[in-house]
């Protein structure tokens, strides 16, 4: 179980941006991406207010995450590892530390960034889920711990 632990809170140490579904004010869904930074055990992303995840995470805080193995890599391209999170999004002050941690992942021009429209938005984890391969998905709580195992004895049917 720890094994299974060190790899949902290091999964995504290998990515520089994280895929994020928000819904629209019509409550269509929508899909993009965000250069994100982990700190303390939240994730944080930084997005223009002109994006269209800005408007949509004022409008509706739920949204998910997810960090998805790169296609070149994975063994089946049916099971490929994955780690997603049901997120709230909080928009707040960004303390210095999380500033400073998005220079050392992704450069100084963070700098510049935060004196244009850009913002930082902390996502609050509520639960997740990491597959790992066939049969190997486990649920997450908003600690990271690893709480269940999906799909325990439902199995795939025809």
């Amino acid at each position: 179980m720890q094994e299974l632990e060190h790899i949902s809170k290091h999964f995504s140490d290998g990515f520089l941006s994280v895929s994020i579904a928000s819904l629209t004010p019509e409550g269509t869904p929508y899909i993009s991406y965000a250069p994100f930074v982990k700190f303390e055990n939240h994730y944080y992303i930084i997005i223009s207010q002109m994006a269209k995840h800005y408007h949509n995470l004022k409008e509706h805080q739920d949204a998910s995450i997810m960090f998805l193995e790169d296609e070149s890599k994975a063994q089946s391209i049916f099971f490929r590892k994955r780690l997603s999170y049901e997120v709230d999004a909080v928009f707040e002050d960004t303390n210095i530390e999380v500033i400073e941690a998005f220079k050392q992942r992704h450069g100084h021009m963070i700098d510049q960034l935060l004196t244009l429209d850009f913002v930082i938005v902390r996502l609050k984890i509520k639960k997740g889920l990491l597959v790992l391969g066939a049969g190997r998905a486990y649920v997450i709580n908003s600690d990271e711990k690893i709480i269940d195992q999906a799909g325990r004895g439902q199995g795939h049917q025809k």
